[in-house]
């Protein structure tokens, strides 16, 4: 398989995980009656011990104690604060009051108003993660019949995308909004081009299987790449939902095109070239996956190119060839991996410098803002994990799932406004 190198343009998935982004009371009061079994979560879940004064501040979740260390007493989930209490992500303290949900339960002050006891709202809001819509754009024409290992190309990049157990549609049909684009033509006959389509959706593998022809009869005849890519950037371009937009083209030979079915021309490869330029102009990319060694690594390299935003000219090889299905699954895991983000878009915005007001918990452990393995800020309104925690977020699949929460202390978070 070609080497790829992937320009860092996603930001950095998407899963179906429990997600909240919690304001908390800024008042600061000793623990209580805390389950004294816990061990302090400085032993166990987080990193104290750093030096502190009155000049010198402690990182979020943690305050600066008696002997100018910093430390904490509690991580926000856990039960070491008493009955009637909560732990203040941002200071690592136990706290009380009364907390008040938004849109929910009222308590002092009324919902969504902070209060004279130094209660605030609780913005019981979610963290949306930036979830990537893939389109695999699957080339249905008469050669996809030939030898290929063991089977025939056809059935080998079927299989790849659609077994049950490891085909990649499957696996992360619930991180992935995927959706499919058989495409082919007859000779040039409207409609051109002829495309099988399943709009991108979430947990879409049963739309998928049962649009996707098992038999190798139902491969057609030609292979405008550069007409149905264009088809399939307008698919895409529609898709309102944040996250990264992908086309995933797999075909095994040069391109012709609806105006000239037969034969392959020069222009017919500048059809394709140009319909990369202009879907990724719209925002949507383009990745390259040569199924066999028909296609040029010439022509293969500049749509890979300018697929994903890199000049025509350069010569580094960012498209996919793959000779066998297990370079083939290699092909689809690697670009569909490699956008999956781990970015989370707040439906609040984190007012100026007040990110170091906020803690983000990764399945329990505190994240340190700023770490190369922790999270920063990376817009208003988007929470972005960094380094081994990105890691663990991108190599989940359906059978795993990750808590995430972000807390913010009193007056750090502007939650955004429903629609009237």
């Amino acid at each position: 398989m070609a080497r790829t190198v992937r320009r860092t343009i996603f930001g950095s998935v998407g899963l179906s995980l429990g997600l909240a982004l919690t304001a908390v009371g800024g008042g600061v009061a000793s623990c209580g009656k805390a389950d004294e079994s816990l061990v302090s979560p400085c032993d166990s879940k987080i990193e104290c011990g750093a030096p502190c004064d009155v000049g010198k501040s402690c990182v979020s979740g943690q305050y600066c104690g008696a002997d100018d260390k910093c430390t904490a007493d509690c991580v926000v989930g856990d039960a070491r604060c008493g009955e009637d209490q909560r732990c203040n992500g941002a200071t690592g303290r136990c706290v009380t009051g009364t907390i008040i949900d938004v849109g929910g339960t009222t308590g002092n002050g009324g919902p969504g108003s902070g209060g004279d006891d130094g209660t605030c709202a609780s913005t019981d809001v979610n963290l949306d993660n930036q979830l990537p819509t893939v389109l695999l754009l699957v080339d249905q024409s008469g050669s996809m019949n030939a030898n290929f290992g063991r089977s025939d190309r056809w059935q080998t990049l079927r299989t790849a995308l659609m077994d049950p157990m490891e085909g990649i549609v499957n696996t992360l049909q619930g991180q992935v909004r995927f959706g499919l684009s058989l495409y082919s033509s007859l000779n040039g006959a409207a409609p051109c081009p002829a495309l099988t389509n399943v709009a991108p959706a979430l947990n879409n593998f049963g739309a998928i299987d049962m649009a996707y022809p098992r038999p190798t009869s139902a491969i057609l005849d030609d292979t405008p790449t550069g007409d149905s890519i264009i088809a399939a950037a307008k698919i895409l371009a529609a898709v309102t939902e944040p996250g990264p937009k992908v086309i995933v083209v797999a075909t095994d030979g040069e391109p012709d095109s609806c105006a000239t079915p037969d034969p392959q021309t020069p222009a017919a490869k500048e059809l394709v070239i140009k319909a990369a330029q202009d879907a990724f102009a719209m925002g949507v990319f383009t990745f390259y996956i040569s199924v066999g060694n028909e296609v040029s690594e010439e022509h293969a390299t500049e749509v890979a190119n300018v697929g994903q935003g890199y000049p025509r000219t350069d010569r580094t090889k960012r498209f996919y060839l793959a000779n066998d299905q297990a370079a083939l699954a290699d092909a689809f895991k690697t670009i569909v991996n490699g956008v999956r983000t781990c970015s989370f878009q707040l439906n609040g915005t984190v007012k100026d410098g007040a990110e170091g007001d906020g803690t983000v918990t990764l399945d329990g452990m505190v994240l340190k803002l700023g770490d190369p393995n922790g999270w920063r800020l990376s817009s208003p309104s988007t929470i972005e994990l960094l380094g081994s925690a990105c890691d663990a977020i991108k190599s989940s699949d359906k059978n795993s799932t990750h808590h995430i929460s972000a807390t913010f202390t009193c007056g750090a978070v502007i939650p955004f406004k429903p629609p009237e």
